[in-house]
């Protein structure tokens, strides 16, 4: 048996700040980021009793808007699970 897996997600986040400063609500951008994530895997049977699968990770963080606090960032992960079933 072999199966396959891919997820892919992207998210935003867009936050919002009120000041009341002048006692009129004004809007403040705040830090927003935007996600991307891609996560494939391979899942093999090599018998009843062992299972391998192997799989990666993908993560990019970019900032939104006018955000100086936030950099963009690349992250990436994977690796190999074997599994084995003892009775």
């Amino acid at each position: 048996d072999i199966s396959f897996a891919l997820t892919i997600t992207r998210t935003n986040n867009e936050p919002v700040q009120y000041e009341y400063a002048t006692g009129i609500p004004r809007q403040v951008p705040g830090n927003g980021t935007r996600v991307t994530q891609v996560n494939p895997s391979i899942q093999y049977s090599l018998s009843s009793k062992v299972t391998m699968q192997l799989f990666y990770k993908y993560i990019k963080t970019n900032p939104l808007g006018q955000t100086v606090t936030t950099i963009p960032r690349t992250t990436n992960e994977g690796g190999l699970n074997i599994r084995i079933a003892i009775q």
